[in-house]
C-alpha cells in the first residue's frame, strides 16, 4: 500500500527543512538590498537582474520541492481512493444483508 508513515513524513519534512531556510535566508538577502534612485537607470537594471536571479532560484526549490512531494501525495491519493472503495463495498454489503434479512 501507499501509506505514508509517520517515520516517512518526518523524513520529508526533515529534508525539506533546509530548502525551506534556504529560500528564507534568500529572501530576507533581498528584502534587505538598498533602494536605488529612481533615476539611476543601470543601477535598477542591475536590482532588476538581481532580482530576477533570486527569482530563479526560488523557482528552481519550488519545483524540487514538488517533485518530492508528487510521489508521497499520489500514494495518499491511491490510498484514499481505495478507503473510498472498501467503504462503498461495506455499504453496499450491509444493505445486501439488511434486504437478506427482510426477504428472510
Amino acid at each position: 500500500m501507499a501509506f505514508i508513515t509517520g517515520k516517512a513524513l518526518t523524513a520529508l519534512i526533515l529534508g525539506l527543512g533546509p530548502i525551506a531556510l534556504d529560500v528564507s535566508q534568500l529572501i530576507r538577502q533581498w528584502m534587505k538590498k538598498e533602494s536605488v534612485p529612481k533615476d539611476d537607470i543601470p543601477s535598477r537594471l542591475h536590482r532588476i537582474e538581481e532580482n530576477m536571479e533570486v527569482q530563479s532560484q526560488l523557482n528552481e526549490q519550488y519545483f524540487s520541492e514538488m517533485r518530492i512531494l508528487k510521489p508521497a501525495l499520489e500514494g495518499v491519493q491511491k490510498s484514499l481512493k481505495l478507503l473510498f472503495t472498501m467503504a462503498l463495498a461495506a455499504c453496499l454489503l450491509s444493505l445486501a444483508a439488511m434486504v437478506f434479512a427482510l426477504v428472510r
